[in-house]
């Protein structure tokens, strides 16, 4: 790490006082259910901690309940979840913690939250210390740990630099909110376009008020324009639902793609990583060679994961545990859509069988039963479905390149490589 002019290198044990937690007996109700946040790992997703699932009484601290104030940081020691991850959270109010959590008190050299922004940056260095327990549980050597290094600034440059980090999170946390709210708006949305549609004017159906506009059928009440149909109507005798490859092989340098469960993933197919499979090996299961904007349907496994094949998977393949559906009847979105509604959620959960690795047949999913639109309705409620999908996207995409500007900000700060001397005279915002 560089050497700056008043950066000076401790070790963790010297940064302050480190805490151990421990649980009130649970034979004890007058201890639990109390005013006093109490920390476990489940609580340590996020980085500043306001609350926790659980909490115990002031009697439990009377009695004796480790507890530490407001500012202090907790990480991770023991737990499964430190096969991956080195949690790393600041206590916002006094909390107690239980005995899979250490607590640092920093000294008054030591800004808390630019330790637990160094703590959460320096994570894959930290996770190299853990080892096993002779049980198989995860654990960090605190030994290990209180030797790690660290170099700080001075006190006022923590400080700015925690400030410059605690922004850009902010800025994460507020986008993160924003997707949030959009996805349940599109939730509600959702449920009103693909149980009410649109009339000729562009509205939604009101079922209370025109009732004459809808009639019952094997899905409930539907609009009375839409047709019930099944998923294998909307397909052609030509080119039917069908799985793929049995056996695609290791991997065959420059052969054709082949879309396994695993490549599907939020509605979409990875852009990389698909394993190659011999021509000769395609050639034999050519009946189930995809074509841009065919839907996946995920038939064993994983059921019912879906996305549509991008161009530049045209011509590929997929394996046994994938349907190819090739839509002629209409929109394929709405099609896409409606596919996770109760009624066709319902059927489809009851035809999947198997223990060790569920499966639904094709059959069986020729017979998902659904609500068809005419075309143009059908097309109406796609827009608009699709226009609150790409601000979700849009949203996402600032995400992440918000979480890539932390993560250069947090090499170039916390190593001293880009100075914050200059805004130690201007007034933080």
């Amino acid at each position: 790490m560089p050497r700056h002019e008043g950066w000076k290198e401790w070790s963790l044990r010297d940064i302050g006082e480190w805490r151990s937690g421990g649980t009130p007996s649970k034979g004890r109700p007058d201890y639990w259910n109390g005013s006093v946040p109490w920390v476990s790992p489940k609580d340590m997703k996020v980085f500043a901690l306001r609350d926790t699932l659980d909490h115990i009484s002031e009697r439990a601290l009377s009695d004796g309940a480790r507890h530490v104030p407001a500012g202090s940081i907790f990480i991770v020691v023991r737990g499964m979840i430190l096969a991956h991850t080195f949690p790393v959270c600041l206590a916002e109010q006094p909390m107690a913690f239980n005995q899979d959590v250490k607590a640092i008190v920093t000294n008054s050299s030591v800004d808390g939250r630019f330790l637990a922004h160094w703590l959460h940056g320096r994570s894959d260095a930290l996770l190299r210390l853990v080892t096993e327990a002779t049980h198989g549980t995860k654990r960090i050597d605190l030994r290990d740990l209180l030797a790690h290094s660290i170099t700080l600034p001075p006190l006022p440059e923590q400080r700015r630099i925690a400030e410059i980090l605690d922004t850009v999170d902010e800025a994460i946390r507020k986008t993160e909110e924003i997707i949030t709210k959009l996805k349940q708006v599109k939730q509600g949305l959702l449920h009103d376009l693909l149980t009410r549609g649109i009339d000729d004017n562009g509205e939604l159906r009101d079922p209370d008020r025109h009732p004459e506009q809808f009639k019952d059928s094997p899905l409930g009440r539907i609009p009375k324009a839409w047709e019930p149909v099944e998923l294998g109507d909307l397909v052609s005798a030509s080119r039917p639902i069908v799985y793929g490859i049995l056996m695609p092989g290791q991997g065959h340098p420059g052969g054709v793609p082949v879309v396994k469960v695993k490549d599907i993933k939020n509605g979409v197919v990875a852009a990389h990583g698909l394993l190659l499979t011999s021509p000769a090996i395609d050639y034999q299961y050519r009946r189930s060679r995809l074509a841009e904007g065919d839907l996946l349907f995920t038939i064993r496994g994983t059921v019912g994961r879906t996305a549509f094949v991008p161009s530049r998977l045209h011509d590929a393949n997929i394996t046994q545990d994938t349907a190819r559906i090739g839509l002629v009847r209409g929109n394929p979105d709405f099609v896409r859509e409606y596919l996770s509604m109760p009624r066709p959620r319902g059927f489809i959960e009851t035809h999947t069988i198997g223990v060790a690795v569920k499966g639904i047949n094709l059959r069986d999913v020729r017979r998902i039963p659904l609500a068809l639109p005419a075309q143009a309705e059908a097309d109406g409620i796609a827009s608009r479905l699709l226009g609150i999908r790409r601000r979700v996207a849009m949203e996402r995409a600032q995400a992440s390149k918000l979480r890539l500007l932390k993560h250069g900000l947090m090499e170039d700060l916390l190593s001293g490589s880009i100075r914050v001397t200059a805004l130690l005279e201007e007034p933080a915002e």
